[in-house]
């Protein structure tokens, strides 16, 4: 058995296009032979014609019996959408490229359906639409389901970078809750350094728990007041939440201008970053400025070591140790294991698993 790292947190199938293929009407000579027979309620006349039963050799052309397929009800959709032959998915009308325009300005949409009956026109230059008001109309816009393949990508990393921005602001709004003076309810008075009970305003609408309201609003002011270009940036919908949690928790022993200098240095690559090699790269960055920081960031870790127990849905339960001596910890994981090992060679027969678990209580 071994010790290992606590992971860090890394943190539709379209429709086919529909299109309304006119079924090719009957010809004289196809009643007068070869395979094709009138189909029920048909029958061809004297003079080879195809006719309906009850037609009396007149083809009627009013609007009473022009289109006898049933009508879609297309009420909820915007304009230039109707839906398809199951009523599920909004497809475009004819007439929709032409309104929206495809990629290429012609008939052609982005996804290279001509004509009517293709996937919905994801607009043109969507990637480069900042995150705010005008993004979020233009997703709201969108029927989603009637995307095709391709677009659906685009869409998503766009409705990931309003959804960004949204969070930033809400965090900014929780962190507001608790930088105004006691008291002030219908005054504008903030205080500098937030108090022990800054999060309780949040708690309590919120009906939050103590420690998530605090969490919650000590991270909203290290992204917007400690480090803030970390809230500019989500704010802007560049940096995700994860990444933005990153810079917070690996800056942690370092000065303000230390960790905001590292910020800096490392916001234009982070998002093409994975989480995990954007942490590689900030404690670099952080044993460059500081190379005692690896060791101080331990020792204040360690300081916090503790037992924890907590009850499961299911009604098992964990104990755990954390923050432990890393040469303790592996010395105690070593001697578990190797007990276990001789209990199974002696002929135990229980998994050794359980055999661990056993020694360890």
């Amino acid at each position: 058995m071994s010790v290992h790292p606590h992971p860090s947190d890394d943190d539709a199938v379209p429709g086919d296009a529909v299109h309304d293929d006119a079924a090719p009407g009957s010809s004289g000579d196809e009643c007068a032979g070869h395979d094709a027979r009138p189909s029920d309620g048909q029958r061809c006349g004297d003079d080879g014609e195809s006719r309906r039963d009850g037609d009396d050799g007149e083809h009627r052309n009013d609007d009473d019996g022009a289109d006898e397929r049933p009508h879609n009800d297309d009420k909820g959709l915007s304009d230039g959408q109707c839906r398809d032959n199951d009523g599920d998915m909004p497809v475009r009308r004819g007439g929709a490229a032409a309104r929206h325009g495809g990629r290429d300005g012609g008939g052609e949409d982005s996804c290279g359906a001509e004509g009517g009956g293709g996937p919905w026109p994801v607009p043109q230059g969507l990637d480069a639409v900042p995150a705010g008001a005008d993004l979020l109309a233009m997703l709201e816009d969108i029927p989603i389901a009637g995307v095709c393949g391709r677009d659906t990508v685009e869409v998503m990393k766009a409705a990931y970078r309003q959804a960004t921005r949204d969070r930033a602001l809400f965090l900014l709004c929780l962190l507001e809750t608790g930088m105004r003076v006691p008291g002030s309810a219908d005054t504008l008075q903030r205080v500098q350094v937030p108090g022990e009970f800054a999060p309780e305003e949040a708690r309590a609408a919120l009906v939050w728990s103590r420690s998530r309201a605090g969490r919650v609003f000590g991270f909203a002011y290290d992204i917007h007041h400690r480090l803030p270009m970390l809230g500019q940036a989500m704010l802007a919908g560049v940096l995700d939440e994860p990444r933005a949690q990153a810079f917070v928790s690996w800056t942690d022993g370092l000065d303000d201008d230390q960790a905001g200098y590292i910020c800096a240095f490392l916001l234009p690559d982070a998002p093409g970053m994975t989480v995990a090699e954007l942490i590689d790269a900030i404690k670099k960055a952080a044993i460059a400025i500081d190379p005692e920081w690896a060791e101080k960031k331990y020792r204040k870790a360690i300081r916090g070591r503790r037992v924890v127990g907590s009850r499961n849905p299911d009604g098992s339960a964990n104990v755990a140790g954390y923050d432990l001596p890393i040469d303790r910890a592996a010395a105690a994981c070593e001697r578990i294991d190797v007990l276990a090992r001789a209990c199974k060679k002696a002929g135990d027969t229980r998994k050794i698993d359980h055999i661990r678990v056993d020694l360890f209580l």
